[in-house]
């Protein structure tokens, strides 16, 4: 698929401009492995199994799903997303996010959506920006060990630069400040983490504007067309002692180019790690342990060649004795093509642009990020070239800093839903265009036991929009207890299990959980719309009402091996339905099992318990009494040997 990278830094931006961007994109260059259904043939985790099952507990959460916000403007991130969802250590939490109620397709009032939970419940969905007046984007939150809440985001309303937020500790009102910038066209994208020995430094990075964004094709800033910079503030963001520095290694050295969120950070005491997901450059994270005076860089996937030294010089940048191609050569010298390759002899496998980054416990650095395979014949810096990527590529890639340099493995893929050991989608018309892989947007957390937790957004196979011609994706959640050696299966967090209603329509892209104090569940945030793709970029369909949408799920749930079905998969039936003082359960067990129901009311907590143990195979049915149960909505849940499911219950009286 052709794709002009340039262009989507403008679409990011500009979303009244999003007709004329769309008729310059060419047609998107369609994997050769999509044309017939694609053989799922790598495992979802390299080297392991998957986890031993840990029981549910008795203190299980079950919180369905809950808006907290809306927005009309549907881009939250181009790849990676910020912190948009942090959670203190007393339980409360806030969120942000890019909000706008124009429904017009301009967005003047775009801005940051920010909502907070008191430990009990979400304050009233915000109805406006926290900014006085800016046109804003791209908030990323923290909070500091003084108890201030700062959110980093850029302005786009009369100039491009990276702008700060600041709720001190017990005030209501929020200081905005511009940090200081010296980059012609100013900065954009940003991204944010909290640290530093005393917990109060903010650390920063943006990206410099592009060329493509200021209307000058030489806008080239320290020979990078969009440089990313490193900012930081020993006292919570009001003052800064370090502005648009370069780190060595990430520098025109290295990458000529840098799109729009294909970087990301995170810092805990005086460690800093900040991971560059690059699709036409090396993968490579960048950590400092002296709270960001020094920089050491190590090459998580190491690109073919160096593309600098490939591109033709054009406007002064770029090598002047490159003739502006690569050859088959460049990315195979030993001649042995990756047997997962493309029928495109110039692809390469790279990233896609989405990733996530983490500094667990011990300090060790981990990173995620979708892969990608990307191809062209000519590479240059000339904007009227493009490049072309696969969008039928799938698999969330993982690496940590005891698995060495280049040496990553795929941990999740699309889950085959039917079993039949292929991804039952035909076309690439029939995937919803956000210029990543099938299994990509990772955002991910660390609780206090050292396990690790990621949300992902994946397309699935079997929830499709008629009239939209594409399938939907979903929101799924892996965790690993042993440092990321091994995964979780997926638990698909747009099912009945977890959205009450119309469950089979939902678009869920974009999610966030806190990266730290994690604590018994996980806390997930998520944007949803009806449609699949975006109206301000890739697709650019008709603008629709999103919502920011929170669930929060026991941690237990995701280490299951029991497959979460749906209840007609095993024949589960409740009757009658609504039901006054019993209800009786059906079930169709294929094989002997024992048989564990629960009653848990709308706020997750466990009303009954009742085990049925060693029921041979066939049909059974059980009564149970709902005379003791309030009027309103239950869930009973069923779980054998081997799988959970459950139905909801109505008690009217």
């Amino acid at each position: 698929m052709k794709k002009n990278y340039i262009l989507l830094f403008f679409v990011g931006l500009f979303a009244f401009a999003n007709q004329a961007i769309a008729q310059q994109h060419t047609p998107l260059k369609r994997a050769d492995a999509l044309k017939e259904a694609r053989p799922m043939n790598r495992t979802a985790v390299t080297g392991a199994e998957l986890l031993p099952g840990v029981p549910l507990n008795e203190s299980i959460q079950l919180r369905f799903e809950e808006a907290i916000g809306s927005t009309w403007y549907d881009l939250q991130s181009n790849g990676s997303s910020q912190e948009r969802l942090i959670r203190h250590a007393d339980g409360t939490m806030s969120a942000t996010w890019t909000m706008s109620q124009d429904q017009g397709g301009t967005f003047p009032d775009r801005g940051t959506g920010y909502t907070t939970f008191d430990g009990a419940e979400w304050a009233d969905p915000p109805t406006v920006k926290l900014e006085a007046t800016a046109r804003t984007g791209w908030p990323a939150i923290c909070r500091t060990a003084n108890g201030d809440e700062v959110i980093i985001h850029h302005a786009t309303s009369d100039s491009f630069r990276v702008r700060s937020l600041i709720l001190p500790a017990g005030a209501t009102t929020w200081e905005e400040a511009d940090l200081s910038s010296a980059t012609p066209g100013g900065m954009l994208w940003p991204r944010a983490a909290v640290g530093g020995p005393d917990g109060n430094t903010v650390h920063a990075i943006a990206v410099t504007t592009p060329s493509a964004n200021v209307g000058n094709q030489d806008n080239f800033h320290l020979d990078v067309d969009g440089h990313v910079l490193y900012y930081r503030s020993l006292d919570g963001g009001y003052t800064w002692d370090i502005e648009e520095m370069v780190i060595p290694g990430l520098d025109n050295q290295s990458y000529t180019t840098m799109f729009a969120d294909s970087y990301v950070i995170d810092a805990v005491g005086s460690t800093v790690a900040i991971g560059i997901i690059a699709d036409w450059g090396d993968v490579a994270i960048f950590k400092s342990t002296d709270n960001g005076d020094t920089w050491t860089k190590t090459i998580v996937n190491q690109f073919p060649f160096d593309v600098r030294s490939k591109a033709v010089a054009w406007m002064g940048h770029g090598d002047p004795n490159a003739d502006g191609t690569y050859t088959f050569d460049d990315i195979y010298p030993d001649g042995v093509v990756d047997p997962e390759s493309p029928a495109d002899s110039t692809a390469i496998r790279t990233a896609d642009g989405s990733g996530s980054i983490l500094i667990d416990n011990a300090g060790m650095v981990h990173l995620w990020f979708g892969e990608m395979w990307v191809s062209d014949d000519v590479i240059s810096l000339d904007p009227a070239d493009g490049s072309s990527f696969f969008p039928g590529t799938s698999g969330l890639a993982y690496w940590n800093e005891s698995m060495g340099a280049d040496n990553q493995m795929i941990i999740a893929d699309v889950v085959d839903i039917n079993g039949d050991d292929s991804l039952s989608i035909a076309s690439t018309d029939e995937i919803a265009s956000y210029f990543l892989s099938l299994t990509s947007m990772p955002n991910t957390g660390v609780d206090a036991n050292g396990d690790l937790y990621c949300a992902y957004s994946g397309v699935t196979e079997n929830y499709y929009d008629e009239s939209d011609g594409q399938y939907y994706r979903h929101v799924y959640l892996i965790k690993s207890t042993d440092g990321g050696a091994t995964w979780s299966a997926p638990l698909d967090m747009i099912s009945a299990e977890f959205v009450e209603d119309l469950y089979e329509f939902n678009e869920a892209v974009f999610p966030a959980i806190p990266s730290h104090n994690m604590d018994g569940a996980v806390n997930l945030m998520y944007m949803r719309d009806f449609k699949p793709g975006l109206a301000v970029r890739g697709d650019m369909d008709d603008l629709t009402f999103n919502e920011m949408i929170y669930i929060e799920v026991n941690d237990d749930l995701i280490s299951n091996t029991e497959e979460i079905v749906e209840a007609s998969e095993i024949g589960f039936k409740v009757f009658p339905n609504p039901t006054s003082n019993e209800a009786t359960l059906q079930i169709d067990l294929l094989e002997s099992s024992s048989v564990n129901v629960q009653i848990i009311d709308v706020a997750g907590k466990i009303i009954q318990s009742l085990n049925y143990s060693n029921l041979p195979m066939g049909i059974h049915q059980k009564t149970i009494a709902t005379n003791h149960l309030q009027n309103g909505t239950y869930f009973i849940q069923l779980r054998t040997d081997e799988v959970i499911t459950m139905k909801k219950l109505m008690v009217l009286k």
